[in-house]
């Protein structure tokens, strides 16, 4: 999802890019390891990743179309811990990524955006990616996420109709807020926040890395 932001590629079948297709089962699903944090191995799975989306899937989740060296830097943006990334993998031999949210700080909150291969779809791990980057959100003390998606992007709106978000269009986007405290009510209170956060990059990095309008960053940032 245009992410989570978008940090983030629908229709009201739920079939395109990484978002639920609420009409499969689990059993439908090949299985998936647990999710786990992104690190400075794993850019060649991110990058293959996302080449394995579709077009389309790709446009959708980056909100425009976007070219494989632009899906090389996001990937070692990822792999580099900026925009953070969680990744789900497959019990495949290498373990290739087959889901992703990314999340991008921007001030006191964060851009989320999804991406889940095809084959992997239909089995809720939207939602459970959504609920691991709301954790990693508590942690350091933000409160909401964001995604901004296209109008057509049906399965990232359906998501956020799913998680309680609240959505308005904003200058031909569709702005979704999550909030962090409600997607997590039924979890134990957070620990204190990690130490070592960092700083809010300059607009130029994060616009590099997000889906938001260069206006919405400096508003950010100011």
């Amino acid at each position: 999802m245009a992410f989570f932001m978008a940090f983030s590629p629908p229709a009201p079948h739920f079939s395109r890019m990484e978002h639920v297709a609420l009409h499969k089962s689990p059993g439908d699903v090949p299985p998936l390891m647990a999710m786990r944090r992104a690190g400075p191995d794993d850019a060649d799975r991110i990058y293959e990743h996302l080449l394995r989306l579709s077009v389309e899937d790709r446009s959708l989740r980056f909100c425009g179309a976007v070219r494989e060296p632009t899906l090389r830097r996001q990937a070692e943006n990822v792999a580099a811990g900026y925009p953070a990334g969680l990744i789900a993998c497959s019990p495949e031999p290498g373990e290739p990524v087959r889901g992703m949210i990314e999340a991008a700080r921007i001030g006191q909150w964060a851009e989320v955006a999804l991406s889940v291969e095809p084959a992997w779809r239909g089995a809720g791990l939207a939602p459970k990616m959504m609920l691991a980057a709301a954790r990693w959100a508590r942690l350091r003390g933000i409160h909401v996420l964001e995604a901004l998606t296209l109008p057509e992007n049906g399965a990232m709106r359906g998501l956020g109709r799913k998680l309680g978000a609240r959505s308005r269009m904003d200058d031909g986007m569709i702005r979704q807020k999550f909030d962090v405290d409600t997607l997590l009510r039924d979890e134990p209170a957070a620990p204190a926040l990690e130490a070592g956060v960092p700083p809010v990059g300059p607009v130029a990095h994060l616009a590099s890395v997000t889906n938001h309008r260069p206006a919405d960053l400096r508003r950010a940032a100011a």
